[in-house]
């Protein structure tokens, strides 16, 4: 369906299909499919911006509908693979495909450190990559420390068993080997903690699964009085660009 060259040597994006796709009782859907290539030999993190599109009368159109992300607009994609992606526009915004229309397609790369933007061409009944842009961005702290607390992770099942839930968990970077987990515990259970004295625990995690750093610290039952803050520290080799997941605990 797509008739392009691979514009980078990492990474490419591919139309491979489209189709209509009615329901009962639902909206007949007009779906573009996307493939997605990975051809690294390390994970990558990606997240989508919405999808355009142009008519051919020059009417702008845009989705916010992606189906087969691990996550709302963001996935990761193992080592030299490809995932296949959907983005759906409603029949009524568009009824026909014809020669002339666009679309356009953006994704940020490694914690949104690079912005790739691809423009696909309708031509003869095929999609032809037109345009290509690659953005590099210069990440300040604040983005840095942003993208590294979306992937903290809480354990409900144990706030609930220990009556507990964390609030306002953010990461804060001290350098390439060193963050810190930032947050509040909260008693569920008014004033006091129901249950004994326990440990809550931070722990990092890279793409493998594999631990990189670990803390903790013991919550006493008897100095409890509602809340208390918690700080943890994670310190590893290259430890901001290795982590790919935080969890956060009690036990």
């Amino acid at each position: 369906m797509t008739r392009s060259t691979n514009p980078v040597s990492d990474f490419n994006v591919e139309i491979i299909g489209e189709k209509k796709v009615e329901k009962p009782y639902a909206e007949t859907l007009q779906v573009f499919t996307f493939k997605v290539s990975n051809l690294l030999p390390k994970e990558r993190e990606i997240e989508f911006m919405p999808c355009i599109y142009i008519t051919s009368k020059q009417e702008q159109l845009e989705t916010r509908d992606l189906i087969n992300t691990s996550s709302l607009w963001s996935d990761s994609l193992k080592p030299n693979v490809y995932k296949i992606y959907d983005f759906l526009f409603k029949e009524e915004q568009l009824s026909k495909i014809v020669n002339g229309d666009q679309i356009f397609i953006a994704l940020m790369l490694e914690s949104k450190s690079v912005q790739l933007k691809y423009e696909f061409i309708r031509e003869k009944g095929s999609w032809v990559l037109s345009n290509f842009t690659k953005i590099d961005f210069i990440l300040t702290k604040k983005l840095i420390q942003n993208s590294l607390t979306k992937k903290l992770e809480r354990l409900e099942v144990f706030e609930e068993k220990y009556k507990v839930t964390f609030e306002s968990l953010t990461i804060e970077v001290k350098s390439n080997d060193l963050i810190t987990v930032v947050g509040e515990l909260h008693s569920s259970e008014g004033m006091y903690l129901k249950n004994t004295s326990f440990f809550v625990y931070a722990i990092a995690y890279d793409e493998e699964g594999i631990i990189i750093a670990q803390n903790r610290d013991r919550i006493h039952k008897e100095r409890f009085y509602g809340f208390e803050i918690i700080d943890f520290n994670l310190a590893g080799h290259d430890i901001v660009n290795r982590v790919r997941k935080i969890r956060v605990y009690p036990t």
